[in-house]
C-alpha cells in the first residue's frame, strides 16, 4: 500500500493527493504528526542519506528545530533517541513523504511521483497511447 505522508498547509502534499486521486490509485493519507517509528524506521531505510534527506534546511523556526536533530544526530545519540527527537518535532521534516515497500519520494515531482503507478496502469495507458 503506498503511504503519503504530508503537513497542514502545504501545497506540493496538497498536489500530491491530487495527482494520487486523479489517477485512481488507492493511497493511505497519514499526517508527519502521527508518524509511527516503524513507518520512520522504514522510511529511513529507502533513504540514500539517512536523516539528512528527510530534514528540512531553510525555513526559519523550522530550520532551527531541523538543526537541533542534526546536531543531537552528530553527538553520538542512541538510534532510538534521533527517532524520537525526529517524531517529537515533525515540522522540521521534508513533504510530502510517499512511500511502498520498496520505493521513497520526499516532496512531489511531477516525474518522479510516476514510479508510484502500477505496472498494470502503466501498461494499459501505453497500449492506449500506441493506438
Amino acid at each position: 500500500m503506498i503511504k503519503v505522508f504530508v503537513k497542514p498547509g502545504s501545497g506540493s502534499c496538497r498536489s500530491a493527493i491530487k495527482w494520487f486521486k486523479k489517477l485512481d490509485i488507492p493511497f493511505q493519507l497519514i499526517q508527519l504528526k502521527d508518524l509511527s517509528k516503524e513507518d520512520l524506521i522504514h522510511i529511513l531505510s529507502l533513504t540514500d542519506q539517512g536523516v539528512n534527506q528527510l530534514i528540512t534546511q531553510n525555513r526559519g523556526n523550522s530550520s532551527a528545530k531541523g538543526y537541533q536533530v542534526r546536531k543531537h544526530m552528530d553527538e553520538s545519540a542512541s538510534f532510538d533517541d534521533l527517532l524520537e527527537l525526529i517524531r517529537a518535532h515533525p515540522e522540521t521534516i521534508k513533504a510530502p513523504i510517499i512511500t511502498d515497500e520498496h520505493k521513497l519520494l520526499i516532496g512531489y515531482n511531477d516525474e518522479e511521483i510516476r514510479t508510484f503507478i502500477p505496472r498494470i496502469k502503466r501498461d494499459l495507458q501505453w497500449q492506449q497511447f500506441l493506438h
